[in-house]
Parts: structure tokens; sequence; C-alpha cells
């Protein structure tokens, strides 16, 4: 179960005017909309944070597809199955 947020904005309206969310240009866009995110992730939203949350999600992925390629051009299809029957083992608790 997800735990309750801490106190930040609960309407759209009011977490634009913290943070707008608009595309990234730099790394300083990209470290202000990321922190945000960390801020939501996590946490019981309401339906104008997840939609808030989303839209920054958007635009960061975005920018890291742009600046940040991943190379999976030499992954062949029995690697990528590999790693996804890789999974570390859950401990119980």
């Amino acid at each position: 179960m997800a735990k309750p947020m801490p106190s930040l904005p609960k309407t759209y309206g009011e977490l634009v005017a913290a943070l707008p969310p608009r595309p990234i240009h730099d790394a300083l866009d990209l470290a202000n909309a990321s922190e945000m995110i960390d801020r939501l992730a996590g946490f019981d939203l309401n339906a104008d944070q997840e939609d808030y949350l989303e839209a920054l999600s958007v635009f960061v992925e975005a920018y890291e597809a742009d600046h940040f390629p991943i190379d999976d051009s030499d992954i062949t299809p029995l690697d990528a199955a590999n790693g996804m029957t890789a999974l570390p083992a859950q401990a119980d608790a």
C-alpha cells in the first residue's frame, strides 16, 4: 500500500504554479522535473496529481531518450528474454 503524500499541492493548477510541465531543455530543467517526480512517485495521489506526474514523466522520458539514448543494437531476442527471467529472488520478510 502506498504511503500518504507529504504536503504538496493538491490541484493541477497548484502543481503547475509550483513547476509548469513543459519540455525539458537542459540539465536544470531535468533536475527540477526529476525532483518533483520523486516527491510525487510512490504516494497515494488524486487524479490531478496523477495527471501532472504523467505529464512531467513524458517530458523527462523524451529528454532522456534524446540526450541519453540506449544502444540496444547488440541485444538479441534471446538476451532480452534471458534478462527478463534473471530477476533477483525476493527474500521473505
